[in-house]
C-alpha cells in the first residue's frame, strides 16, 4: 500500500503510462479552513428529500470511500495534505499527448492570423477538441 502511494507520487505527469485510482481519502481537520472555499473532492449528493430533485455536484470535506480519481489529481491532493487511506484498485493505461501537434499547429496559425475571423477560428478549433 505504502509502496503504491510512493509510486504514484513519483510518477511524472508525462509518463508513458497513467492510471485511474479508486481509493479512500481523508482530509485532516487542520486543513478544512484552507480548503473550505474550494474542496478537492466533489461528489454528487441529493440536497433535498424530494425524489424529483436531481443530485447536485457538491464540494465537501468529508472522508471519501472508493473515490475515483486520475493519478495527476491524486498527486496534487497528496501534495496539499490529503491522506490516501486505502487504494482499492487502479486501472493502468498507455497515454500520450496525441493532440499536441494539432494544438500547436492551430496556435501558430492563430498567431499569424491576419484578421479577427482567423484568430477566433483557430482558437475555436483548439477549444473544440
Amino acid at each position: 500500500m505504502e509502496a503504491l502511494r510512493h509510486f504514484i507520487s513519483s510518477m511524472a505527469d508525462d509518463d508513458d503510462y497513467g492510471c485511474i485510482v479508486q481509493c479512500d481519502l481523508h482530509i485532516p481537520k487542520r486543513l478544512h479552513d484552507k480548503f473550505t472555499d474550494l474542496p478537492f473532492t466533489p461528489e454528487k449528493l441529493s440536497l433535498t428529500t424530494r425524489k424529483s430533485s436531481p443530485p447536485k455536484l457538491v464540494g465537501t470535506l468529508h472522508d471519501k470511500e472508493k473515490y475515483v480519481v486520475h493519478y495527476k489529481y491524486l498527486k496534487v491532493m497528496m501534495k496539499h495534505g490529503v491522506q490516501v487511506i486505502k487504494i482499492h484498485r487502479a486501472i493502468w493505461f498507455k497515454q500520450k499527448a496525441w493532440m499536441k501537434s494539432y494544438i500547436e499547429k492551430n496556435t501558430i496559425l492563430r498567431q499569424s492570423a491576419k484578421n479577427y475571423f482567423e484568430r477566433i477560428f483557430f482558437k475555436l478549433m483548439c477549444n473544440s477538441c
